[in-house]
């Protein structure tokens, strides 16, 4: 071996070994600065993604029976400015009374939120729209009929559909023309009018055998778990905190109705 290689070679090697090492500790610091940009820039974007889809759907509902209510359009505009910040509610507002005046179609607004969105993320949306529509007590057919086809867009079934309503107040267009004493402008809660909801919370027929019950409320826990809903923004974690007391509430009231743990 080349002996001037042996005297030049260990100081090269030691010099290049702390430049390696050196580059590792760079790029680590880098990588950190960039993960932690990264979290806060998730944090603060950590809302429905599909903002025009969103709006879109929510104009839908809002002239779903031929009058867009002050009522429901004020919380529209609540939400939307903490949804997406004060500084883009005047573009939203634009966007909405566009969608508002005009006849969209919704199939490629569906087909991208079944596309994109979890199971999670499409409860928390029909649950928002929901809210729209009962937020005066009351739910016309026309409004259920959109909120139909928007479910069977994302892959909702009517099941899950029954199962959000039954976590709202409200009476339906049916029941105000039979004029039901027995209904006001908020639910009258008797024993067997809630035991009728738990059932519909759960998404399952009364005549549903224990362990029928149990599976359903599984799969409900899971879909409205906080976990689920730690990506979206306060009001719909909010939201979905409300929504699984009232599951744990249907659950516990069968528990005890048919004796089970």
């Amino acid at each position: 071996m080349n002996p001037l290689f042996l005297k030049i070679s260990p100081p090269i090697l030691e010099s290049s070994f702390m430049s390696y090492v050196f580059f590792l500790f760079v790029a680590f610091i880098v990588y950190k600065i960039n993960q932690k940009s990264n979290g806060f820039v998730q944090q603060k974007e950590s809302r429905f993604n599909f903002r025009a889809e969103f709006i879109l759907l929510t104009a839908q509902i809002l002239k779903a029976d031929g009058q867009v209510k002050q009522k429901e359009l004020s919380f529209v505009f609540w939400f939307l400015e903490k949804e997406y910040g004060k500084a883009a509610l005047k573009t939203n507002k634009n966007l909405l009374t566009k969608c508002l005046s005009k006849n969209y179609k919704l199939g490629k607004a569906l087909k991208k939120i079944d596309f994109e969105q979890d199971t999670a993320t499409k409860i928390q949306l029909v649950n928002y729209l929901v809210k729209i529509a009962t937020i005066d007590g009351y739910l016309s057919t026309k409004e259920i009929n959109v909120l139909t086809h928007i479910c069977r867009g994302i892959d909702l079934s009517g099941v899950q559909l029954r199962s959000i309503l039954a976590m709202h107040s409200f009476i339906t267009e049916e029941q105000h023309q039979n004029k039901q004493k027995q209904y006001q402008k908020q639910k009258e809660y008797t024993p067997k009018s809630r035991l009728r909801s738990s059932y519909l919370v759960l998404g399952i027929s009364s005549s549903a055998s224990v362990p029928d019950i149990k599976k359903a409320y599984r799969k409900l826990v899971v879909l409205y778990h906080p976990d689920k809903t730690r990506h979206l923004s306060a009001q719909f974690q909010t939201e979905a905190k409300d929504k699984f007391l009232k599951v744990n509430e249907a659950y516990d009231l069968l528990k005890d109705k048919l004796n089970f743990k």
